[in-house]
């Protein structure tokens, strides 16, 4: 795939807990359309622990998922309309609460961005540094 392209694929999901195993085939259905199906382990797991976080955090509605290429870096974001900023917890809270951890540890960048409407949580991945 040629390192200018740009490809992009959103879906709105229903912030209920089918939820989250809908996102993540949806992410490994789109990765694997994209010839980027040696990402969707490690890609999977941090969209469904950002999907995890909307469900739980999010206003009772929903959550949109966003997966965007662009100059070999693929992001996976999250946006939903919840009050709040998730926050990442120390490795020795209680059950729960560690997916941010898990991000962190699989991405190679994220952040969070708030706005007047509420939140995006974003994750990328550089596919240039990842095994072919």
């Amino acid at each position: 795939m040629n390192h200018r392209t740009y490809l992009e694929a959103s879906k709105t999901f229903s912030s209920i807990s089918e939820s989250a195993g809908a996102a993540r085939s949806f992410v490994i259905e789109i990765l694997e359309r994209w010839g980027l199906g040696r990402l969707s382990d490690d890609v999977a797991l941090v969209a469904t622990e950002l999907t995890t976080n909307a469900i739980v955090h999010a206003a009772p509605s929903e959550f949109t998922m966003l997966l965007t290429f662009r100059n070999s870096v693929l992001r996976v974001s999250v946006f939903d309309c919840g009050p709040g900023l998730p926050v990442k917890q120390p490795r020795t809270s209680s059950s729960g609460g560690r997916g941010l951890g898990i991000v962190e540890f699989l991405a190679d960048r994220w952040a969070v961005e708030e706005s007047n409407h509420g939140k995006l949580v974003w994750a990328e991945f550089a596919t240039s540094k990842r095994r072919p």
